[in-house]
């Protein structure tokens, strides 16, 4: 595994991507999330353990994003610490809840890719900023102070042999002259041109992951919100029927009292009033064929028997 002790020479695109993207989002998302968690202990008591788990989760990691954010603009220790922290948290509460969906039964495909992805990005952030630990603890003395400082040696280290030359130059002078040979020619030193750093392999999967997480997480967003449409849509449906229902049940009770009340009638009538014609010599019952109700009159049975009128032998009237 290579690693990078100084930030002017290691491939830094991911951290910007992470430190003025990624960190910013976490901070939002998590905050909303304990917010709505902390909503639901009332919403639903039953679930009120898993409902402040999530939301306490959700706080500590916005809270450790926040604090990572503060101080990798300065590459503190401190933030390193924390991006690790909260990874691990990450991973653990993500298994915890994959746990979870396989015991109880309730998951399907979306829930446990997401959960995956969230698992994978964090495993991959916590690599990408191991092999850039020593960032964090080094004095990121940069480049051009260190070729200076080198310089600086080589000119200190080339002075004792300054003077062993002229030493021997006076030495040299002594002696009977001799013909002083040309200064060899030294090679030019070959610039070589300056390596472009391209991006590792494991960037650009966690950019990847991150692009198919991003994805996923709007994809599911819009589920919810469709869901959340129709379930208002229907709670309002539901609501309207109970309405209708109760309206109905009113109805049906004051019908049934009105029923009694004229029931009570009927039978009085029925037991107790007849009907005779004008030609006729028997009383009837009302719905006798008999009759044509164009002339009638309404007796009493016992007054109909003492006018003279019996019976009719079709229509069984009260006798």
């Amino acid at each position: 595994m290579k690693k990078y002790d100084n930030k002017e020479t290691a491939p830094l695109l991911y951290h910007s991507i992470f430190l003025w993207i990624a960190l910013p989002l976490s901070v939002i998302t998590n905050t909303v999330a304990a917010i709505s968690s902390f909503n639901s202990l009332y919403e639903d008591p039953t679930l009120f353990a898993v409902c402040l788990f999530d939301s306490i989760c959700a706080l500590s990691l916005a809270v450790m994003s926040a604090i990572s954010f503060w101080g990798l603009r300065n590459w503190k220790p401190y933030s390193w610490y924390t991006i690790q922290i909260s990874n691990i948290a990450v991973f653990i509460y993500n298994m915890i809840v994959i746990g979870i969906y396989s015991i109880s039964g309730a998951f399907s495909f979306n829930d446990i890719s997401q959960q995956l992805a969230s698992i994978t990005v964090a495993i991959l952030v916590s690599i990408y900023y191991w092999k850039r630990k020593g960032i964090f603890f080094s004095q990121n003395v940069p480049v051009a102070e260190m070729a200076i400082s080198a310089a600086e040696e080589t000119s200190a280290a080339s002075v004792p042999e300054h003077e062993e030359t002229t030493a021997d130059t006076q030495e040299a002078a002594a002696e009977p002259s001799q013909p002083t040979p040309p200064p060899a020619a030294q090679p030019t030193p070959e610039v070589q041109p300056e390596k472009k750093s391209t991006p590792s392999r494991s960037f650009i999967i966690c950019i990847l992951v991150v692009c198919v997480s991003l994805c996923a997480n709007a994809y599911l967003a819009y589920q919810c919100s469709t869901l959340k449409t129709e379930v208002s849509d229907k709670e309002f449906l539901l609501t309207q029927a109970e309405y209708r229902e109760r309206r109905y049940l009113e109805e049906i009770n004051r019908y049934q009292n009105n029923l009694g009340a004229i029931s009570d009638e009927y039978n009085f009538y029925h037991n107790h009033a007849v009907i005779v014609t004008e030609s006729g010599s028997r009383y009837h019952s009302y719905g006798c064929y008999h009759l044509n109700y164009d002339s009638f009159w309404i007796y009493n049975f016992e007054a109909a028997k003492s006018e003279g009128y019996t019976p009719c032998k079709d229509c069984n009237p009260p006798q």
